[in-house]
């Protein structure tokens, strides 16, 4: 129930450092700096509890990288640059306005595996259609290949993560 918020905090984490970095004011620097710390130990926890879940048997018979859907996903990014060093309130309410908005689209649709915070820490993710139809992401360290036979824990309705046998 709480995965796909703290999937999005995670995916926000590296943002959250950025304007740490960008932003002048005392107290917003450590409120991102705080932000982005808890993306990262939210996706360490995230990960590790799903380690404990019931592993699922899939046998691949279509894999593809996702890598590219995250090009679109950073737009997403672009907003430490157009920060001010020092934002007014206006400035504070249009850039809570946007994670709100992004938030939303990141819960109800699928782009919750676009996440930079998995790639930064080495993961890869796949599309993957297996042999009885199905259709999900699989986040992954190594390569994955049509035929192979895996086992995999569930993270979201659309993600799972690749378990070892």
């Amino acid at each position: 129930m709480l995965a796909k918020p703290l999937l999005f905090l995670s995916s926000y984490a590296v943002l959250f450092a950025l304007l740490a970095i960008r932003i002048d004011q005392p107290a917003a620097r450590w409120t991102m700096a705080g932000l982005s710390i808890a993306g990262i130990l939210s996706l360490i926890l995230i990960l590790r509890l799903n380690k404990s879940q019931t592993r699922a048997e899939h046998t691949i018979s279509e894999v593809s990288n996702a890598g590219s859907e995250a090009a679109a996903y950073l737009a997403g990014y672009l907003l430490p640059f157009l920060v001010v060093a020092n934002p007014t309130a206006a400035d504070w309410l249009a850039y809570a306005l946007f994670l709100i908005v992004a938030l939303v689209i990141n819960v109800r649709t699928g782009i919750i595996q676009v996440n930079p915070l998995l790639f930064l820490l080495g993961y890869s993710i796949y599309k993957v259609k297996s042999t009885t139809g199905a259709t999900f992401y699989i986040v992954a360290r190594g390569r994955l290949l049509p035929g192979e036979q895996i086992r995999t824990t569930s993270l979201s309705d659309e993600v799972r993560v690749l378990r070892k046998a």
